[in-house]
This record gives structure tokens, C-alpha cells and sequence, in this order.
């Protein structure tokens, strides 16, 4: 079997806890076939920096059942030496939880573009940062738009 293109997202969880909103809404990307959830792992830095992990099969029997679908596509695919990595900018004294996406919407993609001849160089995420600018830039002309 062959994974599609992979994608973090680290999340800043308050206290430990992932709220039902969360997890439905993870159970709700997964369900739609398009994108995979295929690795979430929860973390805490202590004080210290130490990170310490908890995936979702340990966590006591009743929360595993919680994530529905999604604990039947579990991997495992992260290392330890990417959570250490991936976790670096969490401040100490903080929860997140860490999220591994495969985006399978692309081989339906991958596979008209080689059959139409072509082929894909490569792909990226456009940064939070960037993101969060161009959202301004439209938010301005909109409201110059209306004033």
C-alpha cells in the first residue's frame, strides 16, 4: 500500500484535554475519505523541557472508543525524534496534541495528471503567517469595499 502525501499539525490542547468538538471534527475529515487522520499522538513539555507522549491505544479502555474510525487507521508512522522536533516550539508547561495527515485526495489527482501526460513537481503548505496576512489584505478591501 502506498501512502499519499503527508501532513503535521501540532495543536495546543489546555489542560490535557481534547474536546469532543476536536475529535468530532477529526472523525469528520477522516470520514470524508479525502484526508487520512494516520498518526495522533498527545504530548506534554514539562517544565523541564521533557516531552512526554501518550498515544491514543494507551490511553484507558473507554477513550480509545472515542475516536471512532479513526483509531482503525492509526500507523504509528511518527518517531519520537519527530515529536522532539515537531514539539520544540511548545512553550514548557503545555499540551498538544499532534496530528499526522495523509492527503489521499491526491492520488485521484496524481493519477489524471499522468494520464493526461504530465506530472507533478511538488506540492507545499502555505504558512499560518502567510495565510494570516493575506486574510487581513482581504478583510481591508472588503471593508473598503463596503464604506
Amino acid at each position: 500500500m502506498d501512502l499519499g502525501p503527508l501532513e503535521y499539525v501540532v495543536i495546543g490542547v489546555k489542560d490535557q484535554i481534547v474536546t469532543h468538538a476536536l475529535v468530532e471534527e477529526l472523525i469528520t475529515i477522516n470520514e470524508t475519505g479525502k484526508v487520512r487522520v494516520v498518526d495522533l499522538i498527545f504530548v506534554t513539555k514539562v517544565a523541564d523541557g521533557t516531552i512526554v507522549v501518550k498515544e491514543v491505544s494507551e490511553l484507558c479502555e473507554k477513550e480509545p472508543a472515542l475516536y471512532g474510525c479513526i483509531v482503525d487507521d492509526l500507523m504509528g508512522l511518527l518517531t519520537i525524534q519527530d515529536i522532539e522536533h515537531l514539539t520544540a516550539q511548545i512553550p514548557s508547561d503545555t499540551s498538544a496534541l499532534v496530528i499526522l495527515f495523509e492527503h489521499t485526495w491526491l492520488f485521484g489527482l496524481t493519477e489524471a495528471v499522468r494520464k493526461s501526460g504530465g506530472v507533478v513537481f511538488t506540492g507545499g503548505m502555505v504558512s499560518h503567517e502567510a495565510i494570516a496576512h493575506v486574510n487581513a489584505e482581504l478583510n481591508a478591501t472588503k471593508e473598503a469595499r463596503n464604506a
